[in-house]
């Protein structure tokens, strides 16, 4: 493994830890994690955007990844052909942490989120499921 295999492992590792921690903080724990965001009028509106923007992508990458394939074996017999991977792999998660930062802190929200963020197939954490399938 290299360097650069190593660095790609470690910023994938805060990244994915970070954006759980804050959902973790916010809706679970009750803490304010991110606290230097202004209360703005109409930020549970973006907030919900953003969780319909996570949920909207995670449902494309299954879709994409599960679901596509197999309609395609069914129907041609075999999955030579059918691609198999989204063209938005991680912004589901960002999407996420934007989603925790703006709605109201609530348990119900905070396991939403992390559901969505942890079953999309093409999303951050599942980068590490990757890794342990193969090298990079």
């Amino acid at each position: 493994m290299t360097r650069e295999d190593l660095a790609t492992i470690l910023i994938f590792a805060i990244v994915v830890t970070g954006i759980a921690a804050v959902v973790v903080m916010r809706h679970l724990v009750g803490m304010e994690p991110i606290s230097w965001i202004p209360p703005i009028p109409g930020r549970a509106g973006f907030g919900v955007l953003f969780a319909g923007l996570a949920v909207l992508v995670c449902t494309w990458n299954v879709y994409l990844t599960c679901i596509g394939p197999w309609l395609y074996k069914c129907t041609h017999g075999g999955t030579e052909s059918t691609g198999g991977s989204s063209g938005l792999p991680v912004i589901s998660g960002f999407f996420v942490l934007f989603a925790a930062a703006l709605l109201p802190p609530s348990s119900g929200v905070g396991v939403f989120l992390l559901a969505v963020f942890g079953v999309d197939p093409n999303g951050l954490p599942m980068f590490f499921v990757a890794l342990a399938r193969g090298p990079l």
